[in-house]
């Protein structure tokens, strides 16, 4: 028997094998969904030799959110026409550096100005006042008739002031929250519009697939080590970040969002495309 072939190949089943085990850890699972329960268990005993404690059907539970992507979304030139015609009628339209596309009706105070990454600044006439209480369908019947996507939406009123908050899949957007007032004149109304809105559809970027969860936690175990950080992981949930690198674009991170409990506790935002930190606030 050639015992050094036989030892060679062992080296490489090993090698195989170990590969399989770090993707099985550090993915999380990925391509099958839920990590399986040797990976859940393996990465409780890491998060737990780096200080931080965790209920392993925490694990499973964030892994059943489904998928997430990285995102663009926006109204392309043209569907901002649409919606500016259909809000201020006869207008105006110029660009005044920076990405910004404004809208105006002439010898009025009445304009609406979008920038790339998603804000929105309006002001926009009414026929008519708004009665108190009637301010949340009032809205999204003018959202929805300028031709805003509605989808993923909700809309309530606080403190005076409806705002608008928006998901993908049932999973939150944290920054996109669109403020409107309604305010009566002499003759009408007058609707001022502040904010961030995805005016058009989500269009899913070619960007690296998502890492499981249970690789993302492996990510935060390694950084709460470095920064001294431990305790209890009390809450796990998805969230889609705004990417400010981009003042151009409307980009949308997946994300997840760890809650801290005990030690120096905190929230914790982790990009699930590289397992960064992003934010955190303690």
């Amino acid at each position: 028997m050639n015992f050094g072939r036989v030892k060679n190949v062992l080296i490489v089943l090993l090698v195989i094998i170990n590969a399989a085990l770090a993707y099985n850890l550090f993915a999380g699972g990925a391509a099958s969904g839920v990590p399986s329960s040797e990976t859940i268990n393996n990465t409780a005993e890491i998060l737990g030799a780096k200080g931080l404690s965790i209920q392993t059907d925490m694990i499973s539970r964030a892994a059943r959110t489904g998928r997430m992507y990285a995102l663009e979304t926006g109204a392309d030139e043209g569907a901002l026409d649409y919606i500016a015609s259909s809000l201020l009628g006869g207008c105006g339209k110029s660009s005044p550096g920076g990405g910004i596309v404004k809208y105006e009706t002439e010898g009025t105070p009445y304009y609406l100005s979008f920038r790339p990454a998603g804000e929105v600044d309006a002001l926009i006439p009414l026929p008519v006042a708004v009665s108190e209480g009637g301010e949340v369908k009032m809205l999204r019947n003018i959202l929805r008739s300028a031709g805003f996507n509605l989808r993923g939406t909700k809309i309530e009123k606080r403190d005076g002031i409806v705002v608008l908050t928006k998901a993908v899949g049932g999973i939150p957007i944290e920054g996109m929250e669109l403020y409107a007032e309604f305010m009566a004149q002499p003759e009408g109304g007058v609707l001022r519009i502040t904010g961030r809105a995805a005016a058009g559809i989500e269009r899913r970027l070619t960007a690296p697939s998502p890492r499981g969860i249970a690789g993302l936690l492996v990510d935060f175990a390694v950084f709460a080590q470095n920064n001294g950080i431990s305790g209890e992981i009390t809450g796990i949930s998805p969230c889609y970040m705004i990417d400010g690198t981009y003042t151009e674009r409307l980009i949308l991170l997946p994300c997840y969002q760890i809650e801290l409990g005990g030690g120096m506790g905190g929230v914790y935002r982790i990009d699930a495309l590289s397992g960064k930190i992003i934010s955190a606030i303690q």
